[in-house]
């Protein structure tokens, strides 16, 4: 899997809120995610929605 630098030139603010990652994967991969185990995704597109409403915000969360 290649993962790609983020596309910013400066650190995410402090904003509260809710953000979404786009992720692309090229082929079958495992992948680990946490307590939840290990799964095995398909290729394809996937989206995660998290929340950044606590301390820092969304600079906290995705940095």
């Amino acid at each position: 899997m290649t993962t790609s630098p983020p596309r910013q030139d400066r650190p995410l603010p402090p904003t509260r809120g809710t953000y979404g990652i786009v992720l692309h994967l090229r082929g079958r991969r495992r992948v680990r995610v946490g307590k939840l185990g290990t799964f095995q995704l398909q290729q394809g597109y996937y989206l995660y929605v998290g929340s950044a409403f606590g301390p820092g915000g969304i600079g906290a969360r995705v940095g």
